[in-house]
């Protein structure tokens, strides 16, 4: 079982001014990511390509529009308590300037 998955996740955001029309715009779509248990995992791509909303959905801080991010084969938004707590503890962040958030 995997540790951590994203199953055919997507996602769009709106834009547009307040008084103006909004139009819907995607994001990424149909992403799906396996994590094993002990792997180390970087995702590289262009400004504005979705890696930092990847990353929030993986980390529980973000609902997709559309598929579901597991932890242990649970889904993220139906985790609560020491559940939560767990998955909590076993996710860690590396901010996108990496020579100053990691300790050599």
């Amino acid at each position: 079982m995997a540790l951590l998955e994203l199953a055919d996740v997507s996602k769009s955001y709106t834009r547009g001014s307040f008084w103006g029309r909004k139009e819907w715009y995607a994001v990424f779509a149909n992403v799906h990511l396996i994590v094993e248990a002990g792997a180390s995992v970087g995702l590289l791509g262009r400004s504005g390509t979705g890696k930092s909303t990847l990353g929030r959905i993986a980390l529980g801080l973000e609902e997709p529009d559309q598929g579901e991010a597991r932890f242990r084969g649970r889904a993220l938004h139906t985790l609560k308590g020491l559940d939560y707590l767990e998955f909590r503890r076993n996710v860690q962040v590396v901010f996108q300037n990496a020579l100053g958030s990691v300790n050599p």
